[in-house]
């Protein structure tokens, strides 16, 4: 059979030569694009858990499928304890829930992080993706950093303010002014639309949360 098949292959070697380089142009450009696909996952996969995500997060039970503000992490001090024991060497406390955000022109619906800028700067690279105006501060009170947007939407910039509309742990409403400081362009939907970034302490302070995170 071989014997065969090899004087089928040179009795007529331009067609030979044809299949066999249509079959390897095929089969390269294949693996290219497998490649080329993985890589690009890989990369925003990469991008996200180092700029926003992390490498491990922790949550109160139920919480990551429902967000609700009564779910707090519970005894936070031993869940850090426990993180460090494991090698964890930089982490930040955080505090999410969901706004309506106004502006002159418009509003929209997004996530309102509240985040300790001291902390995230050593958990992830948040705060090196604004590229206009500046990222929050511990001492900064009423003070936001959007997508760039999320900020392009509501029609505001740097210097203006920004009415944010949500719920406190109790279910009431709440609303407060912040300025905003700072914008950040990540090539991220998720990102730069979407996001709403403002300190760990007033967020805390605005949702009636004490210390709670």
């Amino acid at each position: 059979m071989l014997s065969l098949a090899w004087r089928n292959v040179v009795r007529n070697a331009r067609r030979s030569l044809i299949t066999v380089s249509a079959v390897a142009m095929g089969l390269a450009s294949l693996i290219f694009l497998w490649g080329f696909n993985d890589g690009v996952h890989n990369a925003m996969m990469r991008n996200l858990q180092q700029v926003i995500v992390g490498s491990i997060q922790v949550h109160s039970n139920g919480f990551f499928h429902h967000p609700q503000m009564v779910k707090t992490v519970p005894d936070s001090g031993r869940v850090i304890q426990l993180l460090k024991a494991n090698g964890v060497k930089n982490f930040s406390y955080r505090l999410r829930t969901f706004a309506l955000a106004a502006g002159d022109e418009s509003s929209e619906g997004l996530v309102l992080l509240g985040m300790n800028p001291d902390m995230e700067k050593n958990a992830t690279r948040i705060a090196a993706k604004v590229d206009h105006g500046r990222f929050i501060r511990d001492n900064d009170e009423a003070a936001c950093v959007l997508g760039k947007t999320t900020a392009r939407n509501l029609g505001v910039d740097i210097g203006d303010d920004v009415v944010f509309l949500t719920e406190d742990r109790y279910g009431s409403l709440a609303a407060e002014k912040l300025t905003l400081v700072g914008m950040i362009t990540s090539g991220e939907m998720g990102i730069d639309r979407g996001l709403a970034i403002i300190p760990l302490g007033f967020l805390q302070q605005m949702t009636a949360m004490g210390g709670r995170h």
